[in-house]
């Protein structure tokens, strides 16, 4: 009986059994489908880890396909101590130190670069000597600009005179008024005197038209040919008036030797008509300040350059003045003439603000034909703009003082990359030009009647060469990049391709990682559909 129930229970299942066969034959065939999966992947990589690994991404959960994924990366990068990281089945302190040295190595590297482009950013220029001399015939002579400090001589116009009728009339002591052309030359020779005059007599009206200015400066000033008596260069007389050419500056008219045109100092919109108060007929330049001469420029190229140093080599100029001419209340009680320079940058500046606050502009800055020029009312404002702006440019200065570059301001004016500066050295003498006459027998009687005061000025380089600095690169960009690239190298072993290496991980492995998932995936899920 008890065989007969045993063959009984053998052949004829119970219920349960019979509904759990579906379940179990569709498990053994999921089961089957994984394990060819698997021994496909082993028939390719025969390291148990590295099979983990991929199993992990094809058939693992998401955390541990990402952790796997983290692992692969760890496990095949090129950057120090990022194996042992991934390393499977080892102690959890192992990981710990590793972290510990990975994370120092990071902060002592990012430190190091971070001084690195401190340096670059901030400090990426040194000043050094050239390596040899240079001697002064490879640089032009620098151009000398001579303005007369007497801006309105008294034979031609009585200024102070005029300043006290103006004076007088409104203070009731007496009833005499300049006229109308008077005070039309007042005002415009205050547009180069001391503010405190035009203050003193503010004009009711404009009686002269910005751009008159120009004209009437021209007509009132000394003349040419009474204020340069003689000119020598490099030894040799020359014609006063073939040497200096007359420009417009804000200290009125003054005239300028060896000084670039007009067409070569502004801009094509900037030349005016009034401006252009000389022709050039000379041809292009042999010279820029880059490359210096050509190798074909002459010696009386221009611009004009000396042969070597000394008085001889040099600008020889007999300047004269009439103290029957000087006019004390313009300027002061400071006669002869003066040296005049001013950065064009700086100019343009002074312009573009002055036009901001007084609606028009100094007569002799920069402007177009649309930009109003400033009559006798807004003398004031021109110098209350000029005030101003070095104010602004000051306090903006300040406040970037402690920093370690130069802040931006208003005018920005940055030196430039390629620049000659010339360091004067100035001494000075009584000249005795009345005994120089006596002993050469010649006597004016303009000269004794005026009471002629003369002058010589001698300019000439000093040495025959000099040693130029030079601006060069402290840090460029391959200094930069070779100091980086040897601390991540030191620190890390981090080179160009381990970089790429991460890209590829985290862009094209990935994503082959994750079809690759995918696609299984979707294979079991199909197969699980079939056999529902």
């Amino acid at each position: 009986m008890e065989d007969n129930d045993v063959q009984k229970w053998e052949t004829r299942p119970s219920q349960n059994s019979m509904q759990a066969a579906p379940l179990q034959w569709k498990r053994a065939a999921l089961m089957t489908k994984t394990i060819t999966a698997f021994k496909e992947t082993i028939s390719i990589d025969s390291d148990n880890d590295d099979v983990d690994t991929k199993q992990q991404i094809k058939y693992g959960k998401p955390s541990q396909a990402a952790w796997a994924i983290l692992s692969e990366y760890c496990d095949h990068s090129t950057i120090h101590g990022m194996k042992y990281l991934g390393e499977h089945k080892r102690p959890w302190w192992e990981r710990i130190f590793w972290i510990i040295v990975f994370g120092v190595s990071i902060y002592t590297c990012a430190a190091l670069i971070m001084n690195i482009w401190y340096k670059w950013n901030y400090n990426p220029v040194i000043v050094s000597f050239a390596e040899k001399s240079t001697p002064v015939w490879e640089i032009p002579f620098p151009t000398i600009t001579i303005c007369p400090e007497n801006k309105a001589p008294q034979t031609i116009f009585n200024y102070t005179d005029t300043f006290w009728k103006w004076k007088d009339f409104h203070s009731n002591i007496t009833q005499e008024y300049p006229t109308n052309e008077e005070l039309r030359n007042f005002y415009v020779v205050s547009q180069v005197c001391d503010l405190h005059i035009i203050e003193q007599s503010k004009p009711d009206a404009d009686f002269v038209r910005g751009v008159d200015i120009i004209t009437r400066l021209s007509q009132i000033m000394p003349a040419f040919r009474e204020t340069f008596l003689r000119c020598k260069w490099r030894n040799s007389l020359q014609n006063c008036a073939n040497l200096f050419s007359k420009f417009i500056t804000d200290d009125g008219m003054c005239y300028s030797f060896n000084s670039l045109s007009v067409e070569e100092i502004y801009r094509q919109e900037g030349l005016l008509p009034e401006l252009m108060l000389h022709i050039e007929n000379r041809t292009a330049t042999d010279w820029n300040v880059e490359d210096g001469y050509s190798s074909a420029a002459q010696t009386t190229t221009y611009p004009k350059r000396v042969l070597g140093p000394g008085t001889k080599a040099g600008l020889e100029l007999l300047l004269n003045g009439y103290e029957k001419d000087f006019d004390n209340l313009c300027r002061g009680p400071v006669q002869g003439f003066k040296i005049y320079s001013q950065n064009n940058c700086e100019l343009e500046c002074l312009a573009n603000f002055t036009l901001t606050k007084c609606g028009c502009v100094k007569y002799s800055m920069p402007r177009n034909t649309t930009v109003p020029v400033c009559g006798p009312k807004k003398i004031s404002c021109l110098y209350d703009a000029e005030d101003k702006l070095a104010i602004k440019e000051f306090d903006q200065g300040v406040v970037a003082a402690t920093s370690s570059y130069r802040a931006a301001t208003t005018c920005n004016c940055l030196p430039a990359c390629t620049s000659i500066a010339y360091e004067a050295e100035i001494s000075q003498a009584d000249y005795d030009y009345k005994s120089l006459a006596g002993l050469n027998g010649k006597s004016n009687e303009k000269d004794k009647l005026y009471g002629a005061k003369k002058s010589r000025l001698s300019i000439f380089f000093k040495e025959a060469q000099f040693l130029t600095s030079k601006r060069s690169e402290l840090y460029g960009t391959t200094e930069f990049l070779a100091n980086c690239g040897g601390l991540l190298g030191l620190f890390m072993g981090v080179s160009t391709l381990s970089i790429v290496e991460i890209i590829y991980f985290c862009t094209v492995r990935l994503a082959t990682n994750l079809k690759m998932r995918h696609k299984k995936r979707k294979e079991l899920q199909n197969y699980e559909d079939k056999t529902a």
